[in-house]
């Protein structure tokens, strides 16, 4: 996210403006009110004024076009704005505190479709509108006994409910909720115990289950027959609620029925905070380096090798047709195919290639140069796919040869994001900033130089490291990581 942008308040001379799109933090002038021709305004973060009061110069204009707002910070869900929107079909907005007029409020917003809503807990005050096809929950610690507010939206087709959306060990729905639910997706919420059958979900098309601690999905699921896909990502009792789901779609066979598409996902996104480097080693030639970090997942190499067996193959080993040179239209038919045949393989092999620089490019990522000193301060932070399946990350400190072009490499270490990766299925919901979940201590295994641990921060499992490097005399690196899904 960029600095924040003042937006003037000239803007309110494009009387014609249908839609403002800023992707940066955004400040809007309370003259975005006297714009009745606005119809989608989002950006990645928007401060909304207060509509002003109406007086002999200020009128109140009614937004009657505004269909889209996202995404609002401290949303004021008060009536006066909701009078001035009375159109909205999507809504995004995150709050910090919430009061309880606010979300009884959202109520109001009869034609609302679409809502996103990321708040501090708001329990059994907060009331939804009915004409709701889509809702995103973010720690609105709802009770699972409290969830007939949201199962009795009848246009309700799609419910995500992610970090701490709903609270509690126990969902039991009531008969006839989610009459059109096809799409659910609970992740990171406390959910162990579900019990619920195809009166409860009877259009589900879809489920999605992320980081929980449930053991099984209920039995009853095979005989919701519009559901195609199951997906599991990263649960603490990942091998039984894969089990689990396998029966479902196994029971779904025995009673006639196509098979339930499972999918067992482990993938993340490991963020990596690389913050300085501690009295690096000098290069052979006795100068003092510019120093940058590369850091690789142990997924890359057998990609790689992969999709050069395939490549070799696609080029060289599948058959081209032979023409037979007896009649001149049969030849030229021939020559066509075979021509389609090369083209292929070359189209082929570019869209290999593209896709293996691109995976490349996911599983190797590196900082900036930091021209001459042994204690570089990067301040870098990356992002790198992997799997929860490999938890293996290298990380190797080149020193930037501009003359020969050559990097030299003057260390390496290896971390391991296993016990990073566990501690976040944890889901350590509620535990004071600074919870030390593990520790682990340096021993010839590893290339600790100190005790690391992850340690809960703000909704965040983090691992603070200083990396011993590797195959040098001398030299640590600093950095934090954590785990996203």
């Amino acid at each position: 996210m960029g600095p924040l942008m003042l937006m003037p308040s000239s803007i309110s001379r494009l009387w014609s403006l249908h839609t403002l799109v800023v992707y940066q933090e955004l400040s809007l002038p309370s003259e975005i009110w006297q714009m009745p021709q606005l119809r989608h305004v989002e950006g990645s973060s928007i401060i909304l004024p207060d509509p002003p009061p109406p007086d002999d110069v200020h009128k109140i204009i009614i937004l009657e076009n505004l269909q889209t707002l996202s995404t609002v910070e401290d949303f004021k869900c008060t009536e006066e704005v909701i009078k001035r929107i009375p159109n909205l079909k999507k809504l995004e907005v995150v709050c910090g505190t919430i009061g309880s007029n606010c979300v009884r409020n959202l109520g109001l917003l009869q034609k609302l479709e679409v809502l996103t809503l990321s708040c501090s807990p708001c329990g059994r005050e907060i009331v939804f509108p009915y004409s709701l096809k889509e809702l995103r929950l973010h720690g609105c610690k709802i009770p699972w006994e409290d969830m007939s507010v949201i199962g009795s939206l009848p246009n309700l087709e799609v419910l995500m409910l992610f970090r701490n959306a709903a609270i509690g060990q126990k969902w039991i729905p009531n008969e006839g909720e989610f009459a059109r639910l096809k799409y659910l997706l609970i992740n990171q919420c406390e959910l162990e115990i579900w019990e619920a059958d195809n009166t409860h979900f009877p259009c589900l098309e879809i489920l999605s289950l992320g980081y929980l601690n449930l053991k099984d999905i209920p039995s009853e699921f095979a005989v919701i027959l519009p559901l195609k896909t199951i997906r599991l990502n990263c649960n603490i009792n990942n091998d039984l609620i894969l089990a689990s789901a396998n029966e479902i779609s196994e029971q779904r066979e025995i009673i006639g029925y196509d098979a339930i598409q499972v999918l067992n996902s482990t993938y993340g996104v490991l963020r990596i905070w690389v913050q300085r480097g501690i009295n690096l080693a000098v290069g052979g030639d006795g100068r003092i380096g510019d120093h940058f970090v590369v850091i690789t997942t142990g997924e890359k190499v057998l990609c790689s090798y992969f999709v050069i067996v395939f490549c070799y193959f696609l080029m060289f080993f599948l058959p081209t047709p032979k023409y037979s040179s007896k009649q001149k239209a049969i030849r030229i038919i021939y020559i066509q195919r075979t021509l389609c045949l090369v083209v292929f393989k070359i189209i082929g092999v570019v869209f290999l290639l593209v896709a293996f620089i691109a995976y490349d490019f996911i599983l190797r990522v590196e900082t900036r140069v930091v021209a001459n000193g042994v204690n570089p301060e990067w301040d870098d932070k990356l992002r790198i796919v992997n799997s929860s399946q490999s938890h293996q990350v290298t990380l190797t400190v080149y020193d930037q040869n501009k003359l020969s072009n050559i990097d030299e490499k003057i260390g390496e270490a290896e971390f391991d994001i296993g016990p990073l990766v566990e501690a976040t299925k944890m889901n350590p919901n509620g535990f004071p900033n600074g919870t030390i979940i593990r520790r682990i201590m340096p021993s010839c295994s590893n290339c600790l130089a100190k005790e690391s641990f992850p340690f809960w921060k703000d909704g965040i499992v983090m691992q603070k490291m200083c990396l011993k490097l590797k195959n040098v005399e001398c030299g640590e690196i600093e950095l934090l990581i954590w785990w996203v899904i």
